[in-house]
């Protein structure tokens, strides 16, 4: 994709709230 950076901030962002809701909390 040539857009990848873009794609993978959103992909991130969308983990990162997923994560939060499942309690996992971050890792970082």
């Amino acid at each position: 994709l040539l857009q990848g950076a873009t794609d993978e901030q959103g992909f991130m962002a969308r983990m990162d709230t997923v994560l939060q809701m499942r309690g996992v909390g971050n890792n970082g």
